[in-house]
């Protein structure tokens, strides 16, 4: 009981509270946005859990609990579980697609009872778990020789095959998440020189949303 009480006191102040409570405030401000923007005069109380707002307070609630059973969990299970996450993961954007429910013409949700579960949020998650695996693995470097070109292809297979699965749902505001994920190349060794490379292509992306390309046509 002693080395529980340790642990727990050497968690909390390892705790970056700052961040903690801009993360929380942005959390609740979000939370009432929602009941703001879904208030209805037969529904007015902000924990009705038959609303929407009520819904995202029971996620809210889940994803504290998820926080707390990560800081309590040995690191070590990360080093180990990664790749079995991410197939796991895999295998649900498969079967949302057979069996997912059609929600503004995608089919993306596992619906159960009156909750809606996007398998594509936590491949997000996963994805980023089995990139850090990859990468954290001894000799691993991006580099332009024959085994730096096979480890390219092993990362940027990791994110392309989720996002490719997401398309076809069709997802596309998911993937945008998956192609941020570029930036950790440079962390495993890519050259600063493609940095920009990536911030023309965003600003392409982001050019074409304001200025389609049939109207440049």
């Amino acid at each position: 009981q002693q080395i529980m009480k340790q642990r727990g006191a050497n968690i909390l102040s390892s705790l970056d509270w700052p961040v903690m409570l801009l993360y929380t405030a942005l959390v609740f401000m979000g939370w009432f946005n929602i009941y703001a923007a879904c208030y209805d005069d037969s529904h007015q109380s902000i924990f009705d859990f038959s609303m929407r707002y009520g819904k995202q307070l029971i996620w809210i609630g889940v994803a504290y609990g998820i926080i707390v059973l990560i800081m309590v969990s040995d690191y070590k299970i990360y080093t180990v579980l990664p790749y079995i996450i991410y197939g796991g993961l895999i295998v649900l954007l498969l079967l949302v697609l057979v069996v997912g429910t059609k929600t503004n013409g995608a089919r993306s949700w596992f619906e159960i009872g009156s909750l809606k579960i996007q398998p594509a949020e936590f491949a997000k998650v996963a994805t980023a778990l089995a990139l850090s695996k990859l990468m954290s693995e001894y000799g691993y470097k991006l580099e332009f020789s024959a085994k730096g070109i096979g480890n390219y292809l092993k990362a940027i297979g990791l994110i392309l095959l989720p996002c490719a699965l997401i398309i076809l749902q069709p997802d596309m505001g998911s993937i945008l998440v998956y192609f941020s994920m570029i930036f950790v190349f440079f962390r495993a060794g890519l050259p600063g020189e493609f940095l920009w490379l990536v911030v023309v292509g965003i600003g392409v992306f982001v050019s074409t949303l304001q200025y389609p390309l049939y109207a440049v046509i």
